[in-house]
């Protein structure tokens, strides 16, 4: 078991922006621990009784060793008071963090004015709510969520989901035209309200004309009951050339994910690289596991790209008109964080295979300046480090790290008169196995403690 207990709560900033963090206790450290989403929470505080973290973690995350006799008396020892002191610093540098926005009462006062106008609404905040709540019940994706949660989160999501009072109050009044019955307005209404054109030379005029529009077709107009054919006919025309620009956007979206795939053969092996040397505990503790995770997840997403746009929809894996997936940044972005990593354990490797070499006593002097200039030359290692390779390196610097010495003395700290003869065997068993080993016939007994070079 790993996980030990999971709570979310929240906080407001200096803005009073309510942000949510997700404190998670645990025995020891899980790479799931790794992987955000921002509509559950935008900090992580974890909480760790034993093990040890990566040695970079994301900007979102923290770790917090519990003191060994409080993991041992509760699992809940100051959680809130000691998460949210750690995640105000974390909210600040956090991915998700939003500045300044809506209230509560400002996001159920514009949505209760949608679903009365054009007539008045009641002035109690409760009324407003109630009248919210009742109409959001039983809804899909958006909407539902208003009607689950309350107070802070209520908020929260608020923000996230539509960001302003003005956005809420505009997919309220398209529903309700939804309810009314006129299913076709409703659709056209929202297909040009969820569309996302980048501003531009290229798409300038769909861009002018869809703010044109969203003014003439608006759901107000309609709920006021003003003549609405035309507008209703020219937002159709709308639809229909910025769905052949957008097929064609999307098309050229999927072969860049193409050609991006193809440059990621190489960040592949790295990654690979890196996970077979990390496995190395001589090497000292692992480099780059937010990275690596970071990157597979990358990679994952980028295959997962549907290969042809949604023709229904207005936008298809979040893709704008004129704009790319954000996982090519992240692919990217990842892809050099792991080449960074794979260069620090690089070095690594290098030290600790140049010292060994260098200690070779028995070798001549120029003949280990030579061979410690080629084991300091490990540029190309991913191309031909394989599990093999990877498993001989471990032993090799696990035997390098260690003496005939050094093994006794770890298994026989004390020696008594009943186990000195034990012990003078089992030191001339590791003296044999040692000699037996060699390469030149000698057993070394001064041990070569291996320091991992950061």
């Amino acid at each position: 078991m790993v996980e030990l207990s999971r709570q979310l709560i929240t906080a407001r900033d200096v803005n009073e922006t309510v942000y949510a963090i997700e404190v998670i206790e645990a025995d020891r450290w899980d790479e799931a621990f790794l992987h955000h989403d921002r509509e559950e929470a935008d900090v992580r505080v974890v909480r760790l009784q034993g093990g040890e973290p990566p040695d970079l973690l994301p900007a979102w995350l923290a770790v917090e060793m519990l003191p060994r006799h409080v993991a041992e008396a509760t699992a809940a020892y100051a959680t809130a008071p000691a998460a949210a002191s750690l995640a105000a610093t974390l909210w600040s540098r956090s991915p998700a963090h939003r500045g300044p926005g809506a209230s509560l009462d400002e996001f159920m006062g514009a949505g209760a004015d949608a679903l009365r106008y054009p007539s008045l609404t009641p002035v109690n905040r409760s009324r407003r709510q109630l009248i919210v709540r009742n109409f959001v019940a039983g809804r899909g994706d958006p909407l539902h969520a208003v009607a689950e949660l309350e107070g802070d989160l209520l908020e929260r999501a608020l923000r996230i989901v539509f960001e302003t009072p003005q956005r809420f109050a505009e997919q309220l009044a398209i529903e309700r035209i939804a309810a009314d019955g006129a299913r076709e307005v409703s659709e056209v209404l929202h297909f040009l309200g969820a569309a996302e054109v980048a501003s531009g030379p290229e798409f300038g005029e769909l861009a002018i004309d869809r703010r044109v529009l969203r003014e003439q077709a608006s759901p107000w107009r309609y709920l006021d009951g003003k003549p609405f054919t035309s507008a209703l006919a020219a937002a159709q025309a709308w639809q229909r050339r910025y769905r052949v620009a957008y097929e064609s956007h999307y098309r050229s979206v999927i072969s860049g994910a193409d050609e991006l795939r193809a440059r990621l053969e190489h960040a592949s092996q790295a990654a690979i690289a890196l996970e077979r040397l990390n496995a190395i505990r001589a090497l000292g503790p692992p480099a780059g596991v937010s990275a690596l995770f970071a990157f597979t997840r990358a990679r994952d997403a980028l295959a997962a790209l549907p290969a042809e746009a949604d023709g229904e929809a207005p936008i298809t894996a979040g893709v704008g008109l004129g704009g790319e997936p954000s996982v090519f940044a992240q692919v990217e972005d990842a892809a050099e964080q792991v080449a960074q990593a794979l260069e620090l354990q690089r070095g690594r490797l290098a030290s600790q295979t140049v010292r060994f070499v260098l200690e070779r006593e028995s070798v001549p002097s120029l003949d280990r300046l030579l061979q410690a200039i080629t084991a300091s030359d490990l540029g190309g290692i991913e191309r031909a480090l394989d599990d093999r390779l990877a498993r001989h390196i471990d032993r090799l610097l696990t035997a390098a790290a260690t003496s005939p010495l050094s093994e006794f003395v770890e298994r026989y700290a004390i020696v008594s008169e009943a186990t000195i003869d034990e012990a003078v065997a089992a030191f001339r068993a590791l003296l044999e196995a040692a000699i037996r080993g060699s390469v030149d016939g000698h057993a070394i007994l001064r041990a070569r403690h291996a320091t991992a070079v950061a």
